[in-house]
């Protein structure tokens, strides 16, 4: 679907969509409904700003023994998200990226969740999240293994990680994803996913994401259009419990987004945020703010 985009900046610009996404417990940094390919996304290193003092180190040293402890906490380098830019002109968009330690994002988001410190104290890591559409138009919900994982037993998209930080710099969304999804996901009883099944060229990001209620960090929503039907794909790893198949008809999507947004603490606001792009994909910008709209009243009307 196309849009009258602006310039520079997120795709929507109506300033309602972002307080509406708020009171879900998610918030988009960038909105791209048509998607963008791997050619036209560009990770840009530069200076960490995250703020600090005095206070906040104290914090995070006094809470790193504890951390260290537990088996679930990883202390790869990981990429900070700094801010996106998009370029209409030549359909380009820009993510800078910093470098960052696991370490941080655990002591104020996960293992310690701090809601109210405000946002440029905070790690604010960047991730993928993807979401893989079958031939039969379904995407999976998985239940995290919180053996394996640092957020608990929730609702979850598949695949889902960090986005890694080599030598030669950070993995683009698109990198990401597409090592996510084979670590995470299998097709029948193949060892790999056969090209003709999951083609990497076309994946999509369809915006970036902000867990605003808990985990407190960015991820890549990323489109993962695959050439098989849901029954034939299948959980791999250790990291999730059980999937289901969800279909993506507008009244069962606007359904499950209810019901996510209603129970915040049993899922991911990356979730929700996947399954509310998934819509605005799908049905539209106008579909999307639509829904977002009904659903912060039917929550408002919930609590009366």
């Amino acid at each position: 679907m196309k849009m009258n985009k602006p310039d520079i900046g997120s795709l929507l610009s109506v300033p309602n969509h972002r307080y509406l996404e708020n009171l879900l417990g998610f918030e988009t940094d960038l909105i791209t409904l048509d998607g963008l390919p791997a050619e036209n996304v560009y990770m840009e290193k530069t200076s960490n700003t995250r703020k600090t003092n005095e206070y906040i180190e104290n914090l995070i040293k006094e809470r790193s023994a504890e951390i260290t402890k537990n088996p679930k906490a990883k202390y790869n380098p990981r990429a900070r998200f700094e801010g996106s830019f998009y370029d209409n002109n030549i359909s380009r968009l820009d993510i800078l990226w910093s470098d960052e330690r696991y370490m941080n994002h655990a002591a104020l988001s996960v293992f310690f969740m701090e809601p109210k410190l405000p946002r440029h104290y905070k790690a604010n890591l960047f991730t993928i999240s993807g979401i893989p559409l079958t031939t039969d138009k379904k995407i999976p919900i998985v239940i995290r293994n919180p053996k394996a994982t640092d957020h608990g037993r929730i609702r979850h998209i598949a695949p889902a990680g960090f986005v890694d930080v080599k030598p030669e710099g950070a993995e683009t969304p698109h990198e990401a994803t597409e090592r996510e999804f084979r670590e995470e996901l299998r097709y029948k009883d193949a060892e790999m996913f056969p090209q003709e099944i999951f083609n990497p060229s076309d994946m999509r990001v369809l915006g970036i994401v902000y867990n605003s209620l808990k985990n407190f960090d960015y991820t890549a929503s990323v489109l993962i259009p695959l050439n098989a039907e849901s029954n034939d794909i299948y959980l791999k790893g250790e990291e999730h419990e059980e999937i289901e198949w969800v279909g993506t008809d507008y009244e069962g999507l606007k359904e499950l987004l209810l019901d996510l947004s209603m129970t915040p603490d049993t899922n991911s606001g990356h979730l929700r945020g996947a399954v509310a792009l998934t819509i605005g994909h799908i049905y539209g910008e106008d579909a999307y703010e639509e829904t977002l709209d009904r659903l912060v009243l039917d929550i408002f009307k919930s609590l009366k």
